[in-house]
């Protein structure tokens, strides 16, 4: 892997605030039983024409030589990009691949020299329905903040699941809720779409205009109508990062290390990780987080409902 220089790190680090995921799957963790890594968070840079950079923050062992591959949700094998790839500190480095715009990653396969390849797969987002209307929320393709504003641009999967009759989808289609129940509506960048039964498209749905002190909590579809999907939004990078410097140490046993911690250990013994998984967020349990969408969704409005009758004037 490439040295990079400071400056370089610097204007690729900016330009993962701007397309940073807000995805919970990470980090993910996989082993052979003799090597272990684990991918704390990715984060895409756009490129000219119809590709985009992938970079995979990762813990690697120390001592590890491998070679890595990318497959893509069409089944496309992508090569490691070692010009743009490059390490952070020992046992920690960035990853890199150049895939479609489109494309989504699905594993990335590890082929370490002297031991057996082994894969760390990525779980697809939840699939919320109506019953005819499929969505899937991949998180955020951009992010701009300032003092005067934000916007953001969101990447929805949207599916007929009809079996007969054309499903029409238009920006006006989409809002989202902030933390004191403001609506804010889509913004008209893209065409009326008509899907036929059993197809699908794939849509950036921009939001702008918002205040600078709104966080988006719910992603709704058709809001104000029974047959409303409505997704509840993981915090954004930068919340997040506040929410865990403001929580309470936990009290971590042998048995419950974090993928820190974890990774630590590779780099230092090369023990045995557990297998292919999506691990608990540092600080939180199953038992604090809502298990299904439609808790969380709830959790949001419980919250948001607090906040207004606290705003209503007696």
């Amino acid at each position: 892997m490439k040295e990079i220089s400071m400056g370089a790190a610097i204007a690729l680090l900016l330009g993962a605030l701007l397309m940073a995921g807000t995805s919970s799957a990470y980090p993910l963790q996989g082993s052979n039983g003799v090597v272990s890594c684990v991918i704390f968070d990715g984060f895409r840079t756009p490129n000219e024409g119809n590709s985009s950079t992938l970079h995979l923050d990762m813990a690697v062992p120390s001592s590890l030589d491998a070679n890595f591959e990318l497959m893509d949700n069409e089944n496309a094998i992508h090569p490691v990009d070692v010009n743009m790839s490059w390490a952070l500190q020992t046992g920690r480095v960035i990853v890199s691949f150049v895939i479609p715009y489109k494309a989504e990653p699905v594993a990335l396969r590890i082929i370490p020299n002297g031991s057996e390849p082994f894969t760390i797969s990525w779980e697809q987002p939840p699939k919320l329905t109506n019953g005819v209307t499929n969505m899937r929320y991949y998180g955020l393709a951009n992010w701009q903040i300032a003092q005067e504003g934000q916007a953001m641009m969101m990447d929805v999967f949207i599916s007929n699941n009809g079996t007969s009759g054309d499903l029409v989808v238009a920006p006006e289609n989409f809002s989202i809720v902030d933390q004191w129940g403001w609506r804010y509506y889509a913004e008209q960048n893209f065409e009326p779409t008509v899907i036929p039964p059993k197809n699908f498209m794939r849509a950036k749905v921009t939001f702008s205009e918002m205040s600078s002190r709104s966080r988006p909590m719910l992603l709704e579809f058709d809001s104000g109508k029974a047959t409303a999907i409505i997704v509840a939004l993981e915090p954004l990078p930068t919340e997040q990062a506040a929410d865990e410097q403001t929580k309470p140490a936990a009290t971590t046993t042998a048995a419950e290390t974090s993928p820190v911690e974890q990774a630590a250990a590779n780099n230092s013994t090369d023990q045995p990780a557990a297998e292919v998984q999506t691990l608990t967020q540092p600080g939180e349990t199953a038992a604090t987080l809502p298990q299904t969408a439609e808790e969380k969704v709830q959790a949001q409005r419980d919250k948001m409902s607090a906040l207004q009758s606290m705003m209503k004037v007696k």
